[in-house]
Protein backbone atom coordinates (compact mmCIF):
# COMPACT_ATOMS: atom_id res chain seq x y z
CA UNK A 1 0.00 0.00 0.00
CA UNK A 2 0.76 3.35 -0.85
CA UNK A 3 0.54 6.50 1.25
CA UNK A 4 0.68 10.06 0.18
CA UNK A 5 -0.05 12.92 2.57
CA UNK A 6 -2.17 15.91 0.47
CA UNK A 7 -1.23 19.05 2.31
CA UNK A 8 -3.55 22.66 2.44
CA UNK A 9 -4.13 25.42 4.64
CA UNK A 10 -5.23 24.43 7.68
CA UNK A 11 -8.90 25.18 8.49
CA UNK A 12 -9.76 27.18 11.35
CA UNK A 13 -12.78 24.69 12.12
CA UNK A 14 -14.00 21.30 11.12
CA UNK A 15 -14.06 20.02 7.72
CA UNK A 16 -17.22 19.88 5.98
CA UNK A 17 -18.15 15.75 5.90
CA UNK A 18 -17.61 14.23 2.23
CA UNK A 19 -15.83 17.28 1.19
CA UNK A 20 -12.27 17.09 0.80
CA UNK A 21 -9.96 20.40 0.37
CA UNK A 22 -8.00 20.53 -2.44
CA UNK A 23 -4.27 18.93 -2.76
CA UNK A 24 -1.78 22.11 -2.45
CA UNK A 25 1.33 19.47 -3.05
CA UNK A 26 2.30 16.05 -1.42
CA UNK A 27 4.84 16.31 1.10
CA UNK A 28 7.55 14.25 1.61
CA UNK A 29 8.02 10.85 3.61
CA UNK A 30 11.58 10.31 5.51
CA UNK A 31 12.82 8.07 7.77
CA UNK A 32 13.14 9.00 11.39
CA UNK A 33 15.79 8.44 14.25
CA UNK A 34 12.97 5.95 16.17
CA UNK A 35 12.53 4.08 12.52
CA UNK A 36 9.28 5.35 12.12
CA UNK A 37 8.57 7.95 8.92
CA UNK A 38 8.04 11.12 9.63
CA UNK A 39 6.52 13.89 7.40
CA UNK A 40 7.51 17.72 7.69
CA UNK A 41 4.34 20.11 8.46
CA UNK A 42 4.21 23.72 9.13
CA UNK A 43 2.19 25.31 11.77
CA UNK A 44 -0.31 26.31 9.10
CA UNK A 45 -0.81 23.26 6.78
CA UNK A 46 -2.91 20.44 7.32
CA UNK A 47 -3.25 17.56 5.23
CA UNK A 48 -5.33 14.69 4.01
CA UNK A 49 -4.13 10.57 3.20
CA UNK A 50 -3.68 9.41 -0.02
CA UNK A 51 -4.35 5.48 -0.35
CA UNK A 52 -3.39 3.52 -3.66
CA UNK A 53 -2.58 -0.06 -3.75
CA UNK A 54 0.04 -1.46 -6.79
CA UNK A 55 -2.55 -3.00 -9.32
CA UNK A 56 -2.36 -6.83 -8.72
CA UNK A 57 -2.38 -6.38 -4.94
CA UNK A 58 -5.34 -7.83 -3.04
CA UNK A 59 -7.88 -5.45 -1.28
CA UNK A 60 -6.90 -4.75 2.11
CA UNK A 61 -8.52 -3.81 5.75
CA UNK A 62 -6.84 -0.36 7.27
CA UNK A 63 -7.34 0.48 10.41
CA UNK A 64 -6.07 4.40 11.88
CA UNK A 65 -5.20 5.75 14.89
CA UNK A 66 -4.12 8.96 15.46
CA UNK A 67 -2.35 10.23 18.71
CA UNK A 68 -2.89 13.94 19.62
CA UNK A 69 -0.42 16.41 21.83
CA UNK A 70 -2.75 15.89 24.88
CA UNK A 71 -1.18 12.58 25.16
CA UNK A 72 -4.89 11.26 23.74
CA UNK A 73 -4.98 7.80 21.18
CA UNK A 74 -8.10 8.18 19.07
CA UNK A 75 -9.34 5.73 16.40
CA UNK A 76 -9.40 7.85 13.32
CA UNK A 77 -12.34 5.92 11.12
CA UNK A 78 -14.91 6.44 14.09
CA UNK A 79 -15.73 5.95 17.70
CA UNK A 80 -15.61 1.96 17.32
CA UNK A 81 -12.97 0.03 17.94
CA UNK A 82 -13.64 -2.13 15.15
CA UNK A 83 -13.69 0.77 12.68
CA UNK A 84 -11.76 -0.19 9.42
CA UNK A 85 -11.78 1.06 5.62
CA UNK A 86 -11.19 -1.35 2.49
CA UNK A 87 -9.43 -0.47 0.15
CA UNK A 88 -9.75 -0.28 -2.37
CA UNK A 89 -12.31 1.28 -3.00
CA UNK A 90 -11.52 3.36 -0.86
CA UNK A 91 -8.63 6.13 -1.61
CA UNK A 92 -8.52 8.53 1.07
CA UNK A 93 -8.77 9.28 4.68
CA UNK A 94 -9.89 13.22 5.05
CA UNK A 95 -9.47 13.52 8.96
CA UNK A 96 -10.24 12.10 11.88
CA UNK A 97 -13.44 12.11 14.09
CA UNK A 98 -13.37 12.84 17.64
CA UNK A 99 -16.37 13.07 20.32
CA UNK A 100 -18.44 13.86 17.33
CA UNK A 101 -17.87 17.10 16.92
CA UNK A 102 -17.02 16.29 12.81
CA UNK A 103 -14.20 15.53 10.87
CA UNK A 104 -10.71 17.21 12.26
CA UNK A 105 -8.27 17.92 10.17
CA UNK A 106 -4.74 15.64 10.35
CA UNK A 107 -2.87 18.81 11.56
CA UNK A 108 0.90 19.09 13.47
CA UNK A 109 0.20 22.64 14.86
CA UNK A 110 -2.32 22.97 17.20
CA UNK A 111 -5.08 25.68 16.36
CA UNK A 112 -7.93 27.07 19.07
CA UNK A 113 -10.27 24.36 17.64
CA UNK A 114 -7.62 21.40 17.06
CA UNK A 115 -5.72 19.69 19.01
CA UNK A 116 -2.33 19.04 17.46
CA UNK A 117 -1.48 15.64 16.18
CA UNK A 118 1.70 13.93 17.05
CA UNK A 119 1.23 10.39 14.81
CA UNK A 120 -0.70 8.25 13.11
CA UNK A 121 -0.67 4.26 13.30
CA UNK A 122 -1.86 2.60 9.95
CA UNK A 123 -2.99 -1.05 10.58
CA UNK A 124 -3.39 -3.35 7.61
CA UNK A 125 -4.11 -6.64 6.63
CA UNK A 126 -4.85 -8.61 3.44
CA UNK A 127 -8.64 -9.75 3.46
CA UNK A 128 -8.52 -12.83 1.20
CA UNK A 129 -5.98 -14.45 3.14
CA UNK A 130 -5.41 -15.09 6.67
CA UNK A 131 -2.40 -12.58 7.36
CA UNK A 132 -0.86 -11.15 10.23
CA UNK A 133 -1.79 -7.56 10.14
CA UNK A 134 1.10 -4.65 9.38
CA UNK A 135 1.83 -1.12 10.83
CA UNK A 136 3.16 1.74 9.84
CA UNK A 137 3.94 4.53 12.30
CA UNK A 138 4.48 8.42 10.82
CA UNK A 139 5.26 11.10 12.87
CA UNK A 140 4.81 14.88 12.30
CA UNK A 141 7.45 17.01 13.03
CA UNK A 142 8.08 20.10 11.70
CA UNK A 143 10.26 21.40 8.83
CA UNK A 144 13.11 22.04 10.56
CA UNK A 145 12.83 18.54 12.74
CA UNK A 146 12.43 17.02 9.41
CA UNK A 147 15.84 18.17 7.70
CA UNK A 148 17.77 17.02 11.18
CA UNK A 149 15.96 13.48 11.07
CA UNK A 150 16.15 12.42 6.79
CA UNK A 151 18.88 14.74 5.94
CA UNK A 152 16.28 15.44 3.59
CA UNK A 153 14.83 19.09 2.15
CA UNK A 154 12.22 20.39 3.84
CA UNK A 155 8.98 21.25 1.37
CA UNK A 156 8.41 24.94 0.18
CA UNK A 157 6.40 26.98 2.17
CA UNK A 158 3.15 26.14 1.41
CA UNK A 159 0.99 28.06 -1.24
CA UNK A 160 -2.38 28.59 -0.85
CA UNK A 161 -2.47 29.26 -5.23
CA UNK A 162 -0.80 25.99 -6.01
CA UNK A 163 -3.90 23.66 -6.32
CA UNK A 164 -5.45 22.31 -8.88
CA UNK A 165 -8.26 24.92 -10.03
CA UNK A 166 -10.54 22.50 -12.12
CA UNK A 167 -12.90 19.74 -11.16
CA UNK A 168 -12.05 17.32 -9.32
CA UNK A 169 -13.36 13.51 -11.16
CA UNK A 170 -15.05 11.17 -8.72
Amino acid sequence: MRLSFQRFLRPTSRIASGSLPSSLGALPVGLGRQGDLIVPTADNEAFWVGLELARAAQPITLRLSVELRSGDVLDALGAAPSSALTVPPTRHVGGFTHAGSGLRAFARGGGENIDGCVRLVFRAAILAVESEPFSTVVRLVDYAGFTAESGMAPPSPLDPDAGFQGWRLP
